[in-house]
């Protein structure tokens, strides 16, 4: 599993006027099945991020989306592929990711 866009290591996702972001990402990948995501603070389960659905595998790609993260963080962020017999088959971790207002 490999994702190639939208979620890096480190990245600042900006937050919306209700202080919460949402942040989309896909890669490539060798198992089908539902993509889930975990959200972590200080090595404790954001709550309301405990394994959540965010989208689907198939064909060698991937595709998700995390809705109403908060500003904060730094969140580390696991992704996983759970194929249809509930085996995890694939997981990618992404570290450090912070929520607020991006400037450039």
């Amino acid at each position: 599993m490999e994702i190639t866009k939208g979620l890096l290591d480190h990245m600042v996702l900006q937050r919306n006027r209700k202080g919460v972001c949402g942040a989309t990402f896909s890669g490539a990948c060798c198992a089908n099945g539902a993509v889930q995501a975990q959200v972590t603070h200080e090595q404790k389960v954001v709550p309301g991020f405990s394994w959540v659905h965010a989208g689907s595998a198939k064909q060698g790609r991937f595709k998700g989306k995390l809705v109403r993260l908060k500003t904060g963080g730094p969140y580390n962020i696991t992704i996983r592929i759970v194929t249809s017999d509930g085996t995890i088959a694939e997981t990618q971790n992404v570290i450090d990711i912070l929520v607020g207002d991006l400037w450039v």
